[in-house]
């Protein structure tokens, strides 16, 4: 299991974010879960390991591009729910291009959009296979 972080940063991360304090409570928790399992750390070693986790700041940029390029790399991408997040756009406001990426785009097609509860088991799951 890998874990990817994007973006998420003091400059773009605040209030404007679509579901700001949801997003910043389940990226943590995500993040703490890897961390105790030691799941960061794996990234960094050569594993043939093809489920990849991605979490972050922007929907519908960073994050879909990552998503897609994992995908077309082989990899099984997983996106826990609210663990990414966007702002309002030119043509859609933060909640809908939310929703755009993570009910209709990339369920059944580049990623598994599971819960954080799911994804927090994932993790320790994949730790306790690994020990």
């Amino acid at each position: 299991m890998k874990l990817i972080v994007i973006d998420i940063q003091k400059g773009i991360t605040d209030e404007r974010l679509y579901n700001y304090d949801g997003f910043i409570k389940n990226v943590t928790s995500i993040i703490d879960a890897a961390r105790k399992n030691n799941v960061l750390a794996n990234y960094l070693r050569e594993s043939k390991e093809k489920d990849l986790m991605i979490v972050g700041l922007q929907t519908n940029f960073c994050v879909d591009a990552s998503v897609e390029s994992a995908f077309e790399r082989g990899y099984k991408v997983i996106v826990p729910k609210g663990t990414n997040s966007t702002f309002d756009n030119d043509y859609m406001d933060r909640e809908t291009t939310y929703k755009y990426y993570n009910d209709m785009m990339w369920p059944e097609r580049f990623a598994s959009c599971i819960s954080v509860d799911d994804a927090i088991k994932m993790i320790e799951d994949y730790h306790e296979v690994d020990s």
